[in-house]
């Protein structure tokens, strides 16, 4: 991903699980290429690991980023207070324990 982030947007858990398409652009460029660079020196992590860490997921502690690659592609990603990053489907989570991660 880095080098090729075309735009980002976040929105919140509540339109993520109405399927409400309320995006706000994440108009900071340069932030996003900072998450996207410390995101790659990231370990992945298991629910399992962290499940006591998280809680519940609500609107309050978790919103959703979108980030839009040049190829088209775009990754989905679950924002969780706490530095936490959960990835796709599956129970693959990240730990970033970094300033631009609370300014998303």
């Amino acid at each position: 991903m880095i080098g090729n982030v075309n735009a980002a947007y976040i929105r919140s858990l509540n339109d993520w699980n109405h399927h409400i398409d309320h995006f706000n652009q994440v108009k900071n460029t340069s932030l996003i290429k900072t998450f996207v660079q410390k995101l790659t020196m990231t370990e992945p992590i298991t629910y399992q690991d962290i499940k006591d860490k998280i809680g519940n997921r609500n609107n309050n502690n978790t919103k959703e980023l979108s980030i839009q690659l040049q190829d088209g592609t775009t990754v989905y990603l679950m924002l969780i207070k706490g530095g936490y990053i959960h990835y796709g489907i599956g129970g693959v989570y990240f730990h970033m324990n970094d300033e631009v991660f609370s300014q998303l």
